[in-house]
């Protein structure tokens, strides 16, 4: 079966290093599966990246983010290190509590911000750590919430499903914005925002279009 076997050809003598060198390589290479929930996965990457980067330099292994946690690939023995390595890592993390927020994909940019606004002011607000989870359930973004008090995410909860709530029940337009016109948006998009604070006003990331909910 070709699927698991390998032919080599050669000088007798160079098939002898060429075997060795390839068994060396094979024995090197070994993926151990981590097994991690998605919450706890999502927040070691955003919260916690250097400790998994000083894990791989460690343990000389590259940990995968899957679905399903992480894969270590390197040798198996440093595969083995690198999972309980990154296992003592998560129940030094025990005491932190998770709920989560399904959020539709179209009102996530709301949720986020202009420039990360509204995630800093709900994190700041109710002493939470806030993860958006893009590809959380069934493809749909996810609100992960994280904190060391139950109440704080509770109430933290609690507002952002109040804020998707009113998000469902306004309106919205978009207005093109021509390139020559954009600085002047800027300039005034503050003002305009003052006039009507009933209405939320901001350029898209790219400053081709003005949205307007209300």
């Amino acid at each position: 079966d070709p699927s698991d076997s390998i032919t080599i050809h050669g000088m007798s003598g160079d098939l002898v290093s060429a075997l060795q060198m390839l068994m060396e390589t094979t024995e090197a290479y070994h993926e151990e599966p981590i097994t991690c929930p998605l919450v706890m996965r999502s927040y070691l990457l955003h919260k916690h990246n250097a400790d998994i980067k000083a894990i791989e330099v460690e343990y000389s292994v590259q940990l995968r983010s899957e679905s399903s946690g992480f894969v270590a690939v390197g040798s198996k023995a440093n595969g083995e290190a690198a999972r309980l390595a990154l296992k003592k890592l998560t129940q030094n993390l025990g005491q932190l509590q998770f709920d989560t927020v399904p959020v539709k994909k179209d009102l996530v940019k709301y949720i986020i911000g202009r420039q990360g606004q509204g995630l800093k002011a709900l994190e700041a607000e109710h002493s939470v750590v806030v993860i958006v989870e893009e590809d959380g359930v069934v493809g749909e973004p996810l609100l992960i919430l994280v904190g060391n008090n139950t109440d704080n995410i509770v109430t933290a909860k609690e507002a952002v499903s109040t804020f998707l709530t009113q998000l469902d029940n306004e309106d919205s337009t978009e207005l093109p914005v021509a390139d020559k016109y954009i600085n002047e948006v800027l300039r005034h998009l503050k003002a305009i925002q003052d006039l009507h604070p009933s209405y939320t006003i901001y350029l898209s990331q790219k400053g081709k279009t003005l949205r307007i909910r209300g």
